[in-house]
Formats: structure tokens, C-alpha cells, sequence
């Protein structure tokens, strides 16, 4: 414990870092057994989180016993608060912001620019799942278990929005319409920006 900090603020502190949203609070009360209305009320300090239910947050979160209990820096939090999903998710954008976005990332590990895309999207999201973690770190050179374990940093909070990223490749105008249904209209709407801005290198 920290000298001079209530344990119950301390545990406060690091159950915010936690939780940082509302589905967060729900994902760790569905994880404890309790409504997420009664994670809510220790958040808005109506409630003091005990001894008991701290030890069921590490244990839930897998953290070490007695983590709740001492200041945490807000970026381990983060990081040890992810489950394995958003995990690799955080990596596949770390390393799609190494190679200059997701169609060079899909090359480089031979894989569809599409479907890269598909894990991004918030509409037809898709997980990085076992298979293409391996495969990531295969075709990279990166150690075995390397997309479990976060790293790094993403420059931009929000999806990485670069050109790249609403690179298409398709064979037939059939593909092409398929593609961008899969997209959904913000993809469309952007992918018809970046066409425009660009329409006199196209030749357009």
C-alpha cells in the first residue's frame, strides 16, 4: 500500500483504469458472478470495494494477489486489463503502424487485405484468432506467443485510418460490389474521399 492513500482509493483508482467504460464494467461483472450496477456504485463510490472482491478481481483478470492494492501505473492497468482478443487486436494495429498500414501488413504476412480489414471494423468485426497469430509471427520473425503479450504503442487512439487500410483488391466488378458491402458505409464513404483526393494521380 501506498503511504498516505486510503487502500479503498487506491483500489478505486486502479478499478477506473480498469474499467474505463461502461462495457467494460459489465465484461468484469459478468467475469465476478454480480450485476454490473453494483461495479457501477463502487465506481461512484457509493460502495467500498472489500478485501473479497478485490482478491476475485485479480483472480478473474489474472493479475497478481495484491495488485488491486498498490498504485498501478495507468499503462500497465491498460494492458493487463485486456482479454487475449483485444490483445492481439492492440498488436495487429502496432504492427500495421510499423509497416505503414493494413494492405502492407496483409502482404507481408500473406494474407487478404480484406479480411485484415475486417478484424479493424467495428461493424463485421472479426478476432485475430490463434491461426493467424501464429501465422503473423511465422511470416514477421517474431517470437512464438508474441501477438499474446501486448507491446508498443499506437500513435493514433482511434482505428489506424490511413490509405491503405481501404485497400481493395478484387478480380471481377461482382468482387469489387461484394467487398464493399462488406464494408459497410463509412469504409465506402471514406474509400470515395480517398478517390477523390487523389483522382489526379489516378488520371482521373
Amino acid at each position: 500500500m501506498s503511504m498516505g492513500i486510503d487502500i479503498f482509493d487506491i483500489r478505486l483508482r486502479n478499478l477506473k483504469m480498469l474499467v474505463s467504460n461502461r462495457g467494460d464494467a459489465s465484461k468484469l461483472a459478468c467475469l465476478l458472478g454480480v450485476e454490473a450496477s453494483y461495479i457501477s456504485q463502487i465506481r461512484i463510490r457509493k460502495k467500498r470495494m472489500g478485501d473479497d472482491v478485490a482478491r476475485r478481481i485479480e483472480k478473474a483478470k489474472e493479475l497478481p494477489y495484491g495488485f488491486m492494492d498498490t498504485l498501478q501505473d495507468a499503462k500497465d492497468v491498460h494492458h493487463r486489463g485486456m482479454d487475449a482478443t483485444e490483445v492481439r487486436l492492440h498488436n495487429l494495429k502496432v504492427l500495421i503502424e510499423q509497416h505503414g498500414g493494413s494492405g502492407r501488413l496483409a502482404e507481408a504476412v500473406d494474407t487478404s487485405p480484406s479480411y485484415i480489414s475486417q478484424i479493424l471494423s467495428k461493424k463485421h468485426a472479426s478476432n485475430v484468432g490463434s491461426k493467424l497469430a501464429r501465422k503473423i509471427e511465422c511470416q514477421l520473425g517474431l517470437p512464438h506467443g508474441w501477438m499474446d503479450t501486448p507491446h508498443g504503442e499506437i500513435a493514433d487512439k482511434e482505428d489506424v485510418a490511413k490509405e491503405s487500410d481501404f485497400y481493395v483488391v478484387a478480380k471481377t466488378p461482382e468482387d469489387l460490389a461484394r467487398q464493399l458491402k462488406e464494408r459497410g458505409n463509412d469504409d465506402i464513404l471514406n474509400i470515395i474521399r480517398l478517390l477523390l483526393d487523389n483522382k489526379d494521380k489516378l488520371g482521373g
